[in-house]
């Protein structure tokens, strides 16, 4: 369990820098790069759920809208060719998992400094969602990219201090 955890850190940081280092390539070629970008998170959400496996509804959902996902990518490389309507179904697509990781925030049991990171990030992410749809165009896109490139960063570090702050014996930390 850790070390797949561990591992998804790692393929979240490592996506995190590659958007970083080649983010003018990808808002120039936006309607290849978007529904592959998709494709990869529904086959993460996807995965994960396979992996957990479990009855409950939140794995339930999360494997339904990994789904949705990779389907809605699929849909999107195949005939989605407009930049602008590229933006907005990207900006859609973004409201609503933020939406999701905002529900997931409230009602999981992370820490509060965890919950509260998500929570904002998320609201963030939904205001400049809502721009990218009114304004759709490659200055907004690329501001959204940045800022999925932040939260790629954020998801990666905070549940290491999450778990440094809560878990490990601050009487023999430096």
């Amino acid at each position: 369990m850790k070390v797949l955890r561990f591992t998804k850190l790692a393929i979240y940081l490592t996506i995190g820098v590659l958007l970083g280092v080649f983010h003018v390539f990808i808002i120039d070629n936006l309607s290849f790069t978007l529904p592959i970008i998709m494709i990869l998170y529904g086959i993460e959400a996807v995965s994960m759920a396979v992996y957990y496996h479990r009855k409950d509804f939140h794995i339930q959902h999360r494997f339904y809208w990994g789904l949705v996902e990779v389907l809605l990518g699929i849909v999107v490389l195949v005939a989605v060719v407009d930049f602008e309507v590229t933006c907005i179904v990207w900006a859609i697509w973004a409201i609503l998992r933020e939406a999701e990781e905002i529900r997931e925030a409230v009602e999981t049991k992370d820490s509060l400094i965890t919950s509260i990171i998500v929570i904002a990030i998320g609201i963030i992410n939904m205001v400049f969602s809502v721009l990218l749809i009114i304004h759709p165009g490659e200055h907004h896109a690329t501001i959204h990219l940045y800022l999925l490139i932040v939260e790629l960063a954020i998801a990666s570090i905070v549940p290491i201090i999450d778990y440094y702050v809560y878990h490990v014996d601050h009487k023999n930390a430096i």
